[in-house]
């Protein structure tokens, strides 16, 4: 009797565990339990920036990622040498859109994923000039924006706001001292305020900030360019012949070597954070440079200038009695699925579940990412106005571009609606164009991190 019941009880369980099987996930089942994904990143605090998702992702995936960091300087190289060899480590790659014509043969077309599963990225609500420059590899949309880099200007409204430093300029340069518009004036001011404590005290303080760092990051290469595009310089003409060296070009680069005595020592060192620093310490009264920069000139724990800075577009040229600006894309990370990965669904439901304007908006509004927004509705969030980088809160949206808590948070942004559109020369036709739930680090030798 005893062996009789035994077989009618183990059937029974089986045949409720088949049930079980063949039934489709209860809802809120996690469809991905199990699986861990490996990304490549090349920065601490970009691994961080995945950190601020990673439980919801896990809540609602059942996915863990499992982080490798390649210093900046080694990142490039090291990882086409895999993607070169045919295959790679990785199933979520960041990478830099300029590199694009590098990369996007080693990324899985993403539009025969968002058929087949019916993934929604929100392309809609990506600001234009992103969705132009970092998206698309020989027309096919590889990847999906993770930081929307452009520069902007910011300055110390004591410097400018001074009688005594409004009297002086005037009587040297014979016109007004205000924020500089365009790069005569802002060489002009640079000259101006170095080597005096312009912020009325005995201090011997800087004329201005830049990150002239000569590498593969680009650093000095952004700081020129700005200026060679607003004189009208172009990369090539229309037979491909390279126009750097013409009087735009050179015009740029002479003006920063002549300039270069009135920044601070060490300025060809110097990659993003350290002006930056300069700039909140009160110890440089111009900077342009990234929009994550406001982030930390409304920090209260290290800023000097929490309500005393201003916000605007980078200097431009004065051709015909109009002033151009070129303010430089510089240069933005991408996400994407690496064509190698043998997880590739997991992973293209984890690319949709890090771009969707919630969980990305974590991401732009902690200021120890350093990443930038890239979606209008980060732009226009309530959140962002009334919380990012002020300890104190105002349930009311900025106004003005002045950094001003606590009463209202700082802008990266100079509008407060949508960001301008920074002008960038068109490509050449014919060209290409921390711990916590599963995140681990893994980081290769090489260079020290980029600090943007």
């Amino acid at each position: 009797m005893r062996p009789r019941f035994l077989a009618i009880a183990f059937a029974l369980v089986g045949v409720a565990a088949a049930v079980l099987l063949a039934r489709p996930p209860a809802h809120g089942a996690r469809p991905y339990e199990g699986t861990t994904i490996r990304a490549v990143v090349n920065a601490e605090y970009v691994k961080y920036s995945l950190s601020l998702v990673e439980q919801d992702l896990y809540d609602k995936l059942g996915v863990k990622i499992e982080t490798e960091v390649i210093p900046l300087d080694a990142f490039v190289s090291k990882t086409l040498l895999e993607f070169n060899g045919g295959g790679s480590p990785w199933d979520l790659v960041m990478f830099g859109p300029s590199n694009m014509p590098d990369y996007g043969r080693h990324f899985e077309p993403l539009e025969p994923w968002i058929q087949k599963m019916k993934l929604d990225f929100q392309m809609d609500d990506i600001v234009p000039v992103f969705a132009k420059v970092m998206l698309r590899y020989q027309g096919k949309l590889v990847s999906m924006p993770y930081d929307g880099d452009i520069h902007i200007m910011y300055w110390n409204k004591v410097a400018f706001d001074r009688a005594e430093n409004q009297k002086k300029f005037k009587a040297k340069y014979g016109y007004d001292l205000k924020p500089p518009k365009t790069w005569k004036q802002w060489d002009n001011a640079a000259e101006f305020f170095h080597g005096w404590g312009w912020d009325g005290s005995d201090r011997k303080l800087f004329g201005a900030g830049a990150s002239y760092k000569p590498s593969g990051s680009g650093y000095s290469y952004h700081w020129w360019r700005s200026r060679f595009f607003s004189y009208g310089g172009q990369y090539f003409d229309k037979d491909m012949k390279p126009l750097i060296n013409t009087a735009a070009g050179v015009r740029a680069l002479e003006e920063m070597v002549r300039t270069m005595p009135f920044y601070p020592p060490g300025v060809m060192l110097f990659e993003s954070e350290e002006p930056k620093t300069l700039l909140v310490k009160g110890e440089v009264p111009l900077l342009y440079s990234w929009t994550s920069t406001g982030k930390r000139v409304g920090n209260r724990d290290e800023s000097v200038i929490v309500g005393k800075a201003g916000f605007g577009l980078v200097p431009g040229a004065e051709i015909d009695g109009k002033v151009v600006h070129r303010p430089a894309i510089t240069p933005g990370r991408g996400m994407a699925v690496s064509i190698y990965s043998k997880k590739k669904e997991a992973t293209m439901k984890v690319l949709q579940f890090i771009s969707l304007p919630d969980q990305s908006l974590k991401i732009v509004m902690d200021p120890k990412t350093i990443m930038d927004p890239w979606r209008v509705s980060h732009l226009k969030s309530s959140s962002r106005a009334s919380r990012s980088w002020c300890p104190t809160r105002s349930s009311r949206p900025p106004t003005s571009t002045s950094a001003s808590c606590p009463s209202r948070s700082p802008r990266p942004w100079p509008s407060a609606r949508r960001p301008r559109t920074p002008s960038t020369p068109p490509p050449p036709s014919g060209t290409r164009s921390r711990s916590g739930a599963g995140v681990t680090s893994r980081r290769r030798s090489g260079a020290r991190s980029w600090p943007r």
